[in-house]
This record gives structure tokens, C-alpha cells and sequence, in this order.
């Protein structure tokens, strides 16, 4: 049975939203009693969970996390309903760190491993802006289609006119002209975020089946097309989708629609009605399968849940 202290990784491309999901958190779990998870000590330091806490509620985009940083976040909580305090250890990485050295270079950082090999759980976050642009297979295919009728089109012009043989070459040449060198960094959002899963599933370490909570981020802005974030995920990212629901002997998800700003900083009358809000918490939208909240704590509960009553009925607590 694995343990609430587990460590749960905080996964996510560059521009997820990690930092941003992580500030709100930490202001959330100083100043609410609301959550279902809350602070049982404060960590030895606290500076840069301070200082992201303090960019948010003072309604500032997040600094980028460099590349070279490893903020190894352990925090001593206690969640509903256990009995026990447990360590919740959330590594934040650089989007990058993901991106380039782990999708594109195929490697990771050595604290990072050990951190992933003892991990129970995933917090995948994906920004909105991560399937804008990407092609979708429908497209692709009359794509396709439009380019093979353009073709024969001009291969039938070529022969009426007794041209098919310069035709082929000069379709040839325009063919190697067009031609690019693969880009790992070019390639869609969602085939690297599988794969990166995949790594994980993929360690002989996990014997049980790895819990993913899936964030959209900035879900103010995707709230009123009326889409629930599963409905949201399947529509826009069908692969990752796909490959979350054929993998559920070895993947168990939920997916979570969660706006830890509140809204666009770029937009100033937002940004000032986000700073009036007396309490900067209300400014927190979450979406889940049960409804809409503003307890950022819902995708780390869910993560803990099962095994907090797990451990409650192996202590003999009803």
C-alpha cells in the first residue's frame, strides 16, 4: 500500500502553469480552513514559496522558472479525515526540463528519478494554448486529400500538353526544396506529454496503477463554452485522451478545469477586479466532476483519498 507521504510530481510543458498552480497552493493552504488539505508545520524554508505566493496575490505573472532550478518542495500536511500528518513533496521543474531534456535530449535530472520512482501520483497541467495549432487527424486527412487532387490535376495538365516527364521532376525538386529536419521541439503538446507518461508507467518501480490529475489551466478562460474538463480534454487533446482511458489498468485519472489567477493579468479592468476581492482565495476557480469550487487542494485530494482511507482501516479506524 503506498503512503500519503508519497511524493506527487507536478508535471507540465513550458507555460503549463506550474508556478502559478503552486503559488496560489501554498497562499491557500496559509490562509484557508476550507481545503481538504492543510498545513501541519511550516517547512524549514519557505523563501521561494513565499515569494511566488506573494507575485500571486499581488495579481503579477510568475517569473520563469529557470532551467537549472530544482525546488524540491516538501510540506508537512494533514489531510482530511487521516489521522496522521503526511509529507506532500511536490518537485517543481522548469518546463523545459520536460521539454528539451527530457522529451527531445531523453534524459532526466538524477533527483528528479528518485523523486519520479518513489512518486504514487502525477499532476499533468496543460495550458490551453498547448493544442492551439496542433493538427487534427480530420485535417490532416482532407489536407491530404486537397494536395493528392492538386497533383493529379497538374499531372493531367502536364500530359495534355506533353509535359509529364518535366512534370514529375519539377514536382520532385519542389518536394526535396519543401523538405525539413525533424524538430523535436516542433512536435504537438500532447505527444510529448504522452510520452512522458509513458516513462513513468514504464518504470518496473510502479506495481499499482499511477493516479494523474489532469489540470487545464486557465480554465477562466474555456468556462463559458460550457464544456466539462473531460469533455474539454477529449475534444482538444484526443491522443493524450485516448491514451489515459486505454491504459486504465495502469493509469487512474480525473481531470480538473482550475483558474489559480482568476483571469488574464494582460487585461488591467480584470487584473483590478481580481485585487479588489477581499479575500484573494475567492479569486480561485476549480472545476471537477462534482462542480465548481475555489480549493485548489481538489486534484492533490483526489491523488490521496483512496489511500487515506486505506491506511485508516489498516490502523483499524472506522
Amino acid at each position: 500500500m503506498t503512503s500519503p507521504s508519497d511524493p506527487i510530481v507536478l508535471v507540465g510543458l513550458p507555460g503549463a502553469g506550474k508556478t502559478t498552480f503552486l503559488a496560489a497552493l501554498w497562499y491557500a493552504l496559509n490562509h484557508s480552513t476550507d481545503g481538504g488539505i492543510s498545513l501541519n508545520a511550516l517547512p524549514e524554508d519557505q523563501a521561494y514559496l513565499n515569494e511566488i505566493s506573494r507575485t500571486w496575490r499581488q495579481g503579477e505573472p510568475q517569473p520563469h522558472t529557470a532551467t537549472a532550478v530544482f525546488q524540491e518542495i516538501r510540506l508537512c500536511v494533514r489531510y482530511d479525515g487521516a489521522d496522521v500528518p503526511g509529507e506532500l513533496v511536490l518537485p517543481d521543474l522548469s518546463g523545459e526540463c520536460f521539454q528539451q531534456d527530457q522529451w527531445a535530449d531523453r534524459h532526466w535530472n538524477q533527483k528528479y528519478d528518485s523523486i519520479a520512482r518513489a512518486a504514487s501520483g502525477v499532476v499533468l497541467l496543460v495550458h490551453p494554448d498547448a493544442w492551439k495549432g496542433s493538427p487534427r487527424i480530420a485535417d490532416v486527412a482532407r489536407a491530404e486529400q486537397l494536395i493528392e487532387g492538386s497533383v493529379a490535376e497538374s499531372q493531367g495538365e502536364h500530359v495534355a500538353s506533353g509535359g509529364a516527364g518535366r512534370a514529375g521532376a519539377d514536382e520532385s525538386d519542389q518536394v526535396e526544396a519543401n523538405v525539413v529536419d525533424f524538430d523535436p521541439l516542433r512536435v504537438p503538446a500532447q505527444v510529448i506529454l504522452v510520452d512522458l507518461l509513458q516513462f513513468l508507467i514504464g518504470d518496473p518501480c510502479f506495481h499499482t496503477a499511477l493516479r494523474v490529475s489532469v489540470v487545464i489551466s486557465a480554465w477562466d478562460l474555456l468556462e463559458s463554452r460550457g464544456r466539462t474538463p473531460s469533455v474539454c480534454l477529449e475534444k482538444e487533446m484526443p491522443l493524450l485522451h485516448q491514451f489515459l482511458t486505454s491504459n486504465a489498468d495502469r493509469i487512474s485519472c480525473q481531470v480538473f478545469g482550475v483558474s489559480a489567477q482568476g483571469g488574464p493579468y494582460e487585461d488591467p479592468r480584470v487584473r483590478q477586479n481580481l485585487l479588489q476581492m477581499d479575500n484573494p482565495i475567492e479569486r480561485i476557480q476549480v472545476r471537477d466532476a462534482d462542480g465548481n469550487t475555489s480549493d485548489i487542494t481538489a486534484p492533490i485530494l483526489w491523488q490521496v483519498r483512496d489511500r487515506v482511507v486505506e491506511e485508516r482501516e489498516c490502523r483499524g479506524i472506522s
